[in-house]
């Protein structure tokens, strides 16, 4: 079954709030794709879960995980053994449960699924967190042996190791519950791309806004050096512009030497050839 009410965060009350607090742009964009690591797991009763934060090319970077054992399981599939998360961020998709010890898991994953056995795991699927058509962050969810929906399962209730999973769910899990969970993570990927698209922004901001300091200092440079030796704008951007070149000095600290009056003497002496 799903996560009791007795839970104060993801009891009915207060979901909205927790929703509406993920989905808040990230400042930190690990601190909170770790809380939804923990969030899922307790919602859907898994012994663990891994979050990994999609790079350029869709590359795992930021591993996170809700126990040390699986964060070094995350570590590794940064580091060269790619898991199921890997799938999930080039397809967009869901990566159905599945055991560890299925053929498709030891083909797929060789390294990454002999080491999540070694650590006690069992079975593995993960989900995409996509805002829109990007898809943001990944989290894998982990169950050991023997367990269902986070409770040891009974004989009766105990399947065949490779029996196909039919729904792509956690099994023992109720539907409210995966409903809660996909809410949590639709959140979690909103103010996980919200936060990286105002860090876009203020990045461009930060460049536009040293262009045109550099812009000005340039032409407060040309008025020094056309007014001392009698040129054009054009001729002594011209004779800044060589000056730079010739030197290998970016034209920005050339303009800055030209304006301090205690810059250094050749700054000082630029002048047009006779």
């Amino acid at each position: 079954m799903g996560m009791p009410d007795r839970d104060p965060e993801l009891a009915a009350d207060h979901l909205a709030r927790t929703v509406l607090d993920l989905a808040r742009p990230a400042d930190d964009p690990s601190a909170v794709l770790q809380r939804t690591c923990h969030l899922l797991t307790r919602q859907l009763q898994t012994s663990a879960a891994l979050g990994y934060q999609a790079g350029l090319r869709q590359q795992l970077t930021g591993p996170v995980a809700t126990e040390p054992r699986a964060l070094e399981l995350a570590r590794a599939a940064v580091a060269g053994a790619p898991g199921p998360a890997a799938d999930c961020l080039r397809s967009g998709r869901r990566q159905p449960w599945i055991p560890l010890t299925h053929p498709i898991a030891r083909l797929r994953w060789p390294s990454w699924a002999a080491q999540a056995r070694a650590a006690g795991y069992a079975q593995v699927c993960a989900l995409p967190l996509t805002g829109g058509e990007d898809v943001v962050a990944a989290v894998t969810l982990l169950r050991t042996a023997g367990r269902i929906g986070g409770r040891p399962r009974s004989a009766a209730a105990a399947k065949p190791e490779h029996a196909p999973q039919t729904r792509g769910v956690v099994p023992g899990v109720d539907e409210a519950a995966w409903r809660r969970a996909e809410l949590i993570a639709a959140a979690a990927a909103t103010g996980l791309l919200a936060g990286r698209r105002l860090a876009e922004a203020h990045a461009t901001i930060v460049q536009l806004e040293g262009a045109l300091t550099s812009r000005i200092l340039i032409e407060q440079a040309k008025g020094v050096l056309a007014e001392r030796h009698r040129l054009t704008t054009g001729e002594a951007f011209t004779l800044l512009r060589r000056y730079a070149r010739d030197r290998r000095i970016a034209l920005r600290d050339l303009a800055l030497q030209i304006l301090d009056p205690q810059g250094p003497p050749r700054a000082h002496a630029i002048a047009p050839e006779p």
